[in-house]
């Protein structure tokens, strides 16, 4: 079931994931600058996995970023990740780059 789904995307939508790709990318160098990250992984595709710093309680994190409507998914050990898709507009993406660079960790 999940192989159809990635031979879809590949056959349909083969230019819309050159696009993700490139948003994962612009993600990962805004994290990498960001003081309350400790690591982030290599990005190849459109996931993007990074770690907070031991300082930061992901749950609160997870929770500050919910109120402004950005998901994440937390992977354990302080490491979240996020993914760009089809559905993740150029909007969004934006608004996600401007919520994550304005993060306070003093909340």
């Amino acid at each position: 079931y999940l192989a159809s789904c990635g031979i879809y995307a590949l056959k349909y939508n083969i230019k819309r994931l050159k696009e993700d790709h490139l948003r994962a990318k612009e993600i990962e160098s805004v994290l990498k600058k960001l003081n309350f990250i400790s690591k982030v992984e290599p990005v190849e595709t459109n996931i993007v996995i990074f770690q907070l710093k031991e300082f930061i309680n992901p749950n609160l994190f997870i929770d500050n970023m919910l109120k402004n409507d950005v998901k994440l998914i937390s992977m354990g050990d302080n490491k979240l990740r996020v993914v760009t898709h089809l559905d993740y507009n150029q909007e969004q993406h934006e608004y996600f780059l401007e919520c994550i660079d304005k993060f306070d960790y003093n909340f």
